[in-house]
Parts: C-alpha cells; sequence; structure tokens
C-alpha cells in the first residue's frame, strides 16, 4: 500500500503539475508576473501542496503559491526536471514549454500528510484485527481445554483397577453407556 500511494501520489502531482505548466505559459510568454500568481493560486484545491513557484527562462524566481512564501522554503534556481520524495515532502519540477520553447520551469511541493494518515489508519486496523483474533482465539482455546482435558482424571482410576482386580479387559466407561 505505501508503494502504490508514493507510485499514485507522483501520477496525481505530475498531472496536476502538467496542467498549471500548461496555463503559465502565457503568463511567462508576456512577463506577466500577476497572472502567474493567479495560475499558481489554482493548488490552493490541492491542501496538500505547501509550496509552488514558477521560474523564468533564465531560472530566477517569478511567482510562488502561497503569494507570502518565504523565499527559503524554495530553491533559489530551478532544478532538473523530475519528481522525488524526501522524508516529509514528494517535489515536483515541470518544465512550461511553448511547443519546443523552454518558457520556464515549475516547481511543487506536496506534504505527505495523507501517506502518513492512510499508513496510520492501517495500522491501527491490523492492531484491532490482532487483538480481536487473540481475544477469539483464547476463548476458543479455553473451551476446547475443557473438552479435551475432562476425561483425563478417569483415566487415572483405569491403571489402578486393573492392578487391584487383575482385570485386563477393556469396559466402557459409564460415561460411553
Amino acid at each position: 500500500e505505501f508503494l502504490t500511494f508514493r507510485e499514485s501520489s507522483v501520477q496525481q502531482l505530475e498531472i496536476l503539475s502538467q496542467a498549471i505548466a500548461s496555463n503559465s505559459t502565457a503568463a511567462l510568454a508576456f512577463d506577466n508576473a500577476e497572472d502567474a500568481a493567479g495560475v499558481l493560486a489554482a493548488f490552493s484545491a490541492d491542501p496538500h501542496i505547501v509550496a509552488a513557484a514558477l521560474y523564468d527562462a533564465h531560472g530566477k524566481v517569478f511567482a510562488t503559491y502561497p503569494k507570502a512564501l518565504d523565499a527559503a522554503r524554495i530553491p533559489a534556481k530551478a532544478a532538473a526536471a523530475g519528481y522525488h520524495f524526501t522524508r516529509s515532502a514528494l517535489i515536483g519540477v515541470q518544465p512550461v514549454t511553448a511547443g519546443a520553447d523552454r518558457l520556464g520551469m515549475l516547481y511543487v511541493e506536496s506534504n505527505l500528510d495523507a501517506m502518513y494518515a492512510r499508513i496510520t489508519r492501517y495500522a491501527l486496523i491490523v492492531a484491532l484485527v490482532i487483538g480481536v483474533s487473540l481475544a477469539l482465539a483464547h476463548l476458543i482455546s479455553r473451551r476446547l481445554q475443557h473438552q479435551l482435558l475432562a476425561p483425563l482424571p478417569g483415566l487415572g482410576h483405569t491403571p489402578r483397577a486393573v492392578s487391584e482386580r487383575n482385570d485386563y479387559r477393556v469396559r466402557a466407561s459409564p460415561r460411553d453407556r
């Protein structure tokens, strides 16, 4: 589940980044930072996106999301395109192109809160299933223990009766009759 979630997270972020990068081409081509900030504001639809930046063709920050983002939160220059995980985030860098021309790069950082919440939920479910299974196993074993061990005290009388009476014939116990 962990690996599947990671793969689906990359796919979702890549699709979202491609859409935002595609919508950013006009803002970069016409050097309109306000429009670029408006396009990046679409990231507000995903609560896990914590930072985004649009870089111009020279690799300098052109617009950020959220608007008041601390400059230390994002790289000063655009990194190479691709997606990778850190301990607490999924980071994606997507080229912004118009035809064959590269107009800039899009940087997106998504937190992993959804993944950690899902893992916690699954761990609780597993713990609950194990706890219920152990309780049921204990109840079943106690019941079977009484059924299996009940005839044993009667077996203690058989060797004594055989030795006292010299009676080696097999007889059915009173319970069996």
